[in-house]
């Protein structure tokens, strides 16, 4: 109902370029969101960790000691917001609450900021992000609102207050990082890197290349990266697993370009080809740290095929992805030298191939050996705090995933 709700608003407001009632219809949005996040129970497979830990393991702000760090492998800040919560109550719900404000804010004023075409920003977000952010990786997600939060600052090269957002950042969660490092993508050379063009092609290329080469050097590569004790103990459970190397067949690396490489080139290819005539040039090249974010998105899913671990930086990126597909759609597009405005049907045509190769790929493979759990189950049907049923299908994932 929600994907139904979004498309709609996406053809009248982004398509069809109406004003009124827009505001009041984005209000609508970040408050259904938060609220179908704040009111779940029992939805996500980390959630259920996180409740465990949440009435176990932290006490009241004012009880809160050295040793509830040293103990834990997470973050300051992310047992800091748990503290503060846990000083007015026990219920995880409230947490639930407070984190998905946090998060839906914070993807609805990015979006509200920075393209045209909001309402399918939000579709494309909901359908890649939303179920990961909201119900999965928890303490990832406030990195990433940090990331978000921090994007002006990376635009207008302020880069007191970017290290300053760098280190709030990770102080919620280690992956964040990347992000001291994350500016030498402006150094001259470096950058060409990051300006779509017909280098484009061979970096792809060479970057696959790497990611197929490190495969075989998994551990030590993360524990190369790894700043603290708490990531390197993570790096070791990686390696361990199925989830440090990537088993991708040709079906899902396939879907892989579908779903994160192929519409954002599209996009961007589209895009100064537009430029290009505009400005009567052949090359439309300037550095542009939107479209910088999204090749660095696309670099990241094409490492990822050989280095599954490395996907979680998607999370980071794909919003930039999405501001470019979305600055791409809906656009006049150039086919033998006329510009053609397609309807919104040939449109959403369009856009369904990558939405779908996601669902499937994300939700409808196996949970267990022997198939009888799908890893859908975790998130429908969606059970809420009101009525608090169990499904067990559900239950049977959690004991599978020994989420608690």
């Amino acid at each position: 109902m929600i994907f139904l709700l979004l498309l709609l608003l996406t053809y009248r407001y982004d398509y069809c370029n109406s004003i009124k009632g827009r505001t009041l219809w984005t209000v609508i949005v970040w408050l259904i969101l938060i609220l179908v996040a704040g009111l779940r129970y029992r939805i996500g497979t980390d959630s259920i960790r996180y409740e465990v830990y949440f009435v176990r393991d932290y006490p009241p702000i004012y009880d809160l000691e050295s040793s509830d760090f040293e103990n834990s492998r997470f973050s300051p800040f992310y047992i800091i917001l748990n503290s503060i919560v846990k000083t007015f109550t026990s219920d995880f719900m409230v947490f639930q609450f407070v984190h998905a404000t946090i998060v839906c804010t914070t993807i609805v004023l990015f979006f509200k900021k920075n393209t045209r075409h909001f309402f399918l920003a939000m579709t494309l977000f909901c359908v890649f992000l939303y179920l990961t952010l909201l119900t999965e990786v928890l303490r990832e997600s406030l990195a990433v609102c940090m990331f978000l939060w921090s994007w002006t600052y990376f635009k207008n090269r302020n880069w007191i207050l970017w290290y300053a957002m760098s280190f709030i950042a990770v102080m919620f969660h280690t992956s964040a990082v990347m992000m001291f490092v994350l500016p030498l993508i402006c150094v001259p050379g470096i950058r060409q890197l990051f300006i779509f063009g017909k280098r484009t092609i061979v970096v792809c290329v060479v970057v696959g290349i790497i990611g197929v080469a490190v495969q075989m050097m998994f551990f030590k590569y993360v524990q190369a990266i790894a700043i603290t004790e708490n990531l390197a103990e993570r790096a070791e459970v990686y390696s361990k697993s199925e989830l440090g190397v990537s088993n991708l067949n040709v079906n899902g690396i396939f879907g892989q370009i579908v779903r994160y490489i192929a519409y954002p080139v599209i996009a961007l290819y589209y895009i100064h080809k537009a430029h290009r005539q505009l400005n009567n040039s052949k090359e439309s090249g300037s550095f542009d740290n939107i479209e910088a974010f999204t090749l660095m998105c696309v670099y990241i899913a094409i490492m990822s095929m050989s280095i599954s671990i490395i996907e979680r930086y998607t999370n980071y990126f794909m919003p930039f992805a999405i501001l470019t597909i979305s600055k791409f759609a809906f656009s006049d597009v150039v086919i033998l030298s006329k510009p053609v405005r397609f309807k919104f049907i040939y449109w959403l045509m369009f856009f369904l191939p990558m939405m779908f190769a996601h669902v499937h790929i994300t939700y409808m493979h196996s949970a267990n050996t022997n198939g009888t759990l799908k890893a859908y189950m975790p998130y429908y049907p969606y059970s809420s705090r009101i009525e608090m049923s169990k499904d067990m299908n559900r239950e049977k994932c959690y004991r599978y995933l020994r989420a608690w």
